[in-house]
């Protein structure tokens, strides 16, 4: 069994401000049950993997500000390029 296209941003699954957490809690429980992970998207605008093509750093939480219409550098990049190890 395998996961697939797999993201949490403030534009793409995200359910409200504890986004960052669930992402985290569903991460684990994943891992719990041994069930490989893909990510989406490295490329949208939306729902960003990496901050930038140049360097391909992860996304992450620190400018998590709740769910939002507008593209964002926060996402769940860290948790996936760490999974299964979060």
């Amino acid at each position: 069994m395998i996961a697939t296209e797999w993201n949490a941003t403030p534009t793409n699954g995200c359910v409200d401000s504890a986004t960052p957490a669930v992402a985290l809690q569903e991460m684990r429980y994943l891992q719990s049950l041994r069930i490989g992970l893909i990510g989406w998207a490295i490329d949208s605008n939306y729902g960003k993997l990496v901050k930038n093509h140049q360097d391909f750093r992860p996304t992450n939480y620190e400018t998590f500000a709740g769910c939002s219409k507008l593209p964002s550098e926060a996402g769940g990049g860290e948790l996936l390029a760490n999974y299964p190890h979060n």
